[in-house]
C-alpha cells in the first residue's frame, strides 16, 4: 500500500509546541525534510502542483474535479484533496467550519484503510478552521500519522503550507518512507508528487 498524506497547515514549530508522539518518532526516523511552497498559499493550486508534478499559478479552487487530469497518478484512489470545495474524492467535504476536526479525521482514516494499493488524501481542518489551540487537532492527527506509517509498504506525510501561531506560512512538512530528491535543499510541491509516483512505479 502506498499513501500520500497531506496535511493543510502542518507546521514543525506547532508540532514541536503540541509534541505528537507519532509524528515526532517519525521525525527522528524517517526521511524528513522542509516542503516550501512557491505557488502560493491557498490549497488548491498547491495541491495541483503536488499532483500534476510542477508549478501551477492560480488562484482559488478548480470548479469541477475532471478540470485536473492526472494520467500518470490515475490509478489513485482520491479521498478529501482540497482540489475543489468541497473537496474532491471519496470523502467530500466543505472547506470551512462546518465540520469537526473529528468527523473529518475519522472520515478520512475509514476511506484509507479501505482496500486500496495507491491512496492520495488530504486533511483540512489545520488549514480551514479557526482555533486557539491547535495541539487536540495534532493529537488526533497524530494516531492517524501513526496508523498510516504501520500499514503503508510507502507513504509521504507532507504539508503544502504550515500555520504558525494563527498565521500561514510557506514553509511546510515532509516525512515518509522515501527520501527527498535533494539532501541539502527544500522540498517543492512538484517533488511531492513525482517522488510518489516513482514509489507508485517502483512496486
Amino acid at each position: 500500500m502506498k499513501v500520500l498524506l497531506g496535511i493543510d497547515g502542518l507546521s514543525y514549530g506547532e508540532f514541536q509546541k503540541c509534541k505528537p508522539q507519532a509524528i515526532l518518532t517519525l521525525f527522528n526516523s524517517a526521511f524528513r525534510g522542509v516542503v516550501v511552497n512557491t505557488v502560493g498559499l491557498h490549497p488548491s493550486p498547491s495541491w495541483e502542483s503536488v499532483l500534476r508534478m510542477k508549478p501551477i499559478s492560480r488562484e482559488g479552487f478548480l470548479k469541477e474535479a475532471n478540470e485536473l487530469e492526472l494520467p500518470t497518478i490515475a490509478a489513485a484512489k482520491l479521498v478529501n484533496v482540497p482540489l475543489t470545495d468541497p473537496t474532491t474524492g471519496e470523502v467530500s467535504l466543505p472547506y470551512n467550519n462546518s465540520i469537526s476536526y473529528v468527523e473529518e479525521i475519522t472520515k478520512v482514516r475509514e476511506a484509507i484503510f479501505m482496500e486500496s494499493n495507491v491512496v492520495i488524501a488530504g486533511v483540512t481542518a489545520l488549514g480551514r478552521m479557526k482555533m486557539e489551540d491547535p495541539c487536540p487537532v495534532y493529537g488526533a492527527l497524530d494516531s492517524l500519522v501513526k496508523e498510516v506509517a504501520l500499514k503503508a509498504d510507502d507513504f509521504i506525510i507532507f504539508s503544502p503550507f504550515g500555520i504558525r501561531g494563527g498565521k500561514t506560512e510557506k514553509y511546510g512538512v515532509y516525512i515518509s518512507t522515501l527520501p527527498r530528491p535533494e539532501e541539502h535543499e527544500t522540498v517543492k510541491l512538484w517533488d511531492v508528487g513525482s517522488t510518489f509516483l516513482e514509489a507508485v512505479r517502483g512496486s
